[in-house]
């Protein structure tokens, strides 16, 4: 009764100092909690579900078409992919922290952003399309070039018009019905790709109209929930505009490095070599992208704690970093060596025969995958330091290197040489950000000694058992590399804690902004 009654007087002593009950902020902070469990789920799960969609009917679609018409379609997504540096230009990226810091009339900020977004993609879309026209890629190509360029209107793959529109829930931290509408679009793809190999024979061009088209649907609704959810306001858009390109050059800057040194490779080989090649290497790509998601997944969860603690506690950002590193680690190993094993199994068990040749661009790109794991990882980390300036210099370096290497190897390679390119520029911007971090930043120790020891036994177990049929090897390769974890030490109990406590810590942190 006490209780009860000191909990009446104090609620009642907040309400005559005009604020809102205690009660109501702990539901809030609750609520909140509970929209930021289940917004981070939302894109996990949907980017999770995409990629898996995507990569069996990439497979198919490689294998119905051929090594040659796989290339054309694949030269005609990666071009068009390419215009998505003119179509993003960091738009997005301004407008939802404009929208969460609350600093402009929310309206105003969503009515400019639509007005630049239109006006950049509307310029990607046509600019794609003229330059086009003026290359010597086959007729089949240049058709299927215009038909996937209205992916910069449509498509959530790109940074298109409709990504404007998802601005606003991504702000509020409603990621429910623009994850769902991507899922939409995969879903139909994969559906009527199939539907149309079962019942007729479409060409490559049939299946670049149904790849884009099947955008559309999701599109309109997430046009529906956006103009149902708020109103755009356009006056003083000038103003906003202004603003906004202001803020959004550094990023379109990295963007414009970042996009090209992973595009540039199969745009220089379309113009070098054959269009099957092409295929070829497109082939083993496919299988390496979407393990990306594990590196991409992990660093998303660790990346606000870095932010958070870089200038309030510099020995619990340093733990995390180390933490992360350890991680990265773990996972480049896990992954990269047994497929690098077993490339040869993979390519003969998902694609048809005409794919044999790439085996060794899979090995090859599946150990530069390792690298990446870290790169990404490091390009967070000093974004979360504010270093984006000297992140941008690398890539802009290994973008340099990346386009020599390929002028240099193709030639005498075809794409077995891109694929050295791509594993030395892996290498070479590991190294650069391991030079800044032990030159400018004095971060000396950053892999310990136990980790060496244990890829080394994990390569060993390799070569015993690489004899070993894929789907066993990969088994016995997971259950040894748990085993040699607790043999060598490798992951604390602390560590431990705090994978398990990072989606709370995130929690924490987004309701402490």
């Amino acid at each position: 009764m006490i209780i009860v009654a000191f909990g009446s007087l104090w609620e009642r002593h907040w309400r005559r100092q005009g604020y809102c009950r205690p009660i109501s902020i702990i539901k809030r902070m609750t609520d909140t909690k509970t929209k930021i469990i289940k917004n981070s789920f939302s894109i996990y799960v949907a980017k999770g579900l995409n990629l898996f969609i995507t990569f069996f009917v990439f497979i198919a679609i490689a294998n119905y078409l051929g090594d040659v018409a796989f290339g054309r379609f694949t030269i005609a997504i990666t071009y068009i992919a390419t215009f998505d540096i003119i179509a993003n230009f960091g738009i997005n990226q301004v407008v939802v922290r404009e929208l969460a810091a609350a600093r402009h009339n929310r309206r105003q900020v969503i009515g400019s952003g639509l007005l630049l977004k239109a006006c950049v993609t509307s310029l990607a879309f046509i600019t794609s399309i003229l330059i086009s026209v003026f290359s010597n890629y086959s007729q089949d190509t240049k058709i299927a070039i215009g038909i996937i360029a209205f992916n910069l209107l449509i498509s959530s793959k790109l940074s298109s018009t409709r990504t404007i529109f998802e601005t606003l829930f991504q702000a509020d931290l409603r990621m429910f019905y623009p994850m769902l509408f991507t899922i939409l679009d995969n879903v139909l793809f994969a559906a009527l790709f199939y539907f149309l190999i079962y019942f007729t024979h479409p060409s490559m061009i049939t299946i670049a109209l149904i790849y884009t088209a099947t955008n559309l649907p999701g599109c309109l609704l997430m046009l529906f929930k956006f103009f149902k959810s708020t109103v755009p306001d356009f006056s003083d858009a000038i103003k906003m505009i202004k603003i906004m390109l202001r803020e959004s050059l550094p990023i379109a800057a990295y963007l414009f490095f970042s996009i090209l040194t992973t595009k540039i490779d199969i745009l220089m080989l379309s113009r070098m070599v054959s269009e099957g090649e092409v295929g070829v290497f497109s082939a083993a790509i496919r299988l390496v992208y979407p393990l990306m998601f594990f590196s991409t997944s992990f660093t998303l969860s660790i990346f606000p704690l870095l932010s958070k603690y870089h200038s309030s506690d510099h020995d619990k950002f340093m733990q995390i970093f180390y933490t992360g590193t350890k991680i990265i680690f773990l996972l480049a190993v896990l992954l990269s060596i047994p497929l690098a094993v077993n490339a040869e199994s993979l390519i003969k068990t998902l694609y048809i025969e005409q794919y044999v040749n790439a085996i060794a661009p899979f090995r090859i790109l599946v150990l530069a995958l390792g690298l990446n794991f870290f790169n990404f990882y490091f390009v967070d980390f000093f974004i979360s330091m504010n270093r984006q300036k000297t992140m941008t210099w690398i890539l802009a370096i290994s973008l340099g290197i990346n386009v020599l290497l390929n002028i240099i190897l193709i030639p005498r390679f075809s794409f077995l040489g891109s694929s050295y390119a791509r594993l030395l520029t892996a290498g070479s911007i590991f190294l650069m950000f391991l030079f800044v971090m032990f030159t400018k930043l004095k971060i000396k120790k950053i892999i310990e000694y136990r980790l060496l020891l244990l890829l080394f036994a994990f390569i060993a177990v390799q070569y015993l058992i690489y004899r070993v049929p894929w789907i066993f090897n990969l088994m016995i390769s997971s259950v040894v590399f748990v085993l040699f974890l607790f043999l060598f030490k490798i992951v604390s109990k602390d560590e431990v804690s705090f994978l398990f406590s990072l989606r709370r810590l995130n929690s924490a942190n987004r309701l402490d902004s």
